[in-house]
């Protein structure tokens, strides 16, 4: 499944839906008929602007139908990578991630990616438990988005003011793994300059790995008893 055959399959039934109402409107309740996909609410008596407002809401409930067929098919053949996630660089800094079906009022709905920065684990496991006031460094979103097949490809950008941590654009291809807790990506990217005539510099490429919090609160609190326990052997 992808984005297309997603949209497909939502238009699909729609019209589906629209066909049955439509065939067996003079059945159904008046009150279903309001919520009814092209259910005709319109009467012969009523005036010509009345009967074009009656048939634009009618048009109004497939588009909204669409809508909301699309949410449902992206939770579902999407459900193994929708979600929150924490993840670890190979860079060193870590990221809460939110990957999510959006665009209610978008002409159509996509996966939408955003992500807090964080420097380090603790700083994350913090914000994942929203406990203390740790900040983000910086966030990042994602431009453009591709699902398919179970995995979700995009083109980002991240946004830093701190000099050491230069804004960057790239490109970040994300698969879940047999583990369901876990998630695995890999990761290209440019540093972006104010001035155009200067090249890209600092080319970088890495993976990360995601995880659900459950996931993550385990094997970093694990990490950090190991941590601890070696602190003490010393």
């Amino acid at each position: 499944m992808n984005d297309r055959s997603i949209r497909q399959f939502a238009v699909s039934i729609a019209l589906i839906a629209f066909a049955i109402v439509k065939s067996i409107d003079d059945r159904i309740p008046d009150f279903l008929l309001w919520i009814a996909p092209g259910g005709d609410i319109s009467r012969p008596s009523w005036p010509f602007v009345s009967s074009l407002l009656a048939a634009a809401f009618a048009g109004l409930k497939i588009g909204l139908l669409i809508v909301l067929l699309e949410q449902f098919l992206y939770r579902f053949f999407a459900r193994r990578i929708i979600g929150r996630w924490v993840y670890e660089s190979t860079t060193g800094n870590f990221g809460i991630a939110v990957i999510a079906p959006r665009g209610f009022w978008a002409g159509g709905t996509t996966l939408t990616y955003s992500v807090n920065l964080y420097r380090n684990g603790d700083d994350a496991f913090s914000a994942m438990k929203q406990t203390g006031d740790t900040a983000p460094f910086g966030t990042a979103d994602g431009i453009v988005t591709s699902f398919k097949d179970d995995k979700l490809t995009l083109i980002y950008q991240v946004h830093i003011g701190s000099e050491k941590y230069s804004a960057r654009k790239g490109i970040l291809s994300i698969s879940p793994s047999p583990d369901s807790g876990i998630m695995t990506g890999i990761w290209e990217s440019t540093k972006i300059n104010d001035d155009a005539k200067v090249p890209d510099r600092d080319v970088r490429v890495g993976d990360l790995k995601m995880y659900r919090y459950r996931r993550f609160h385990q094997i970093w609190n694990d990490l950090r008893s190991q941590s601890k326990l070696i602190k003490a052997a010393k």
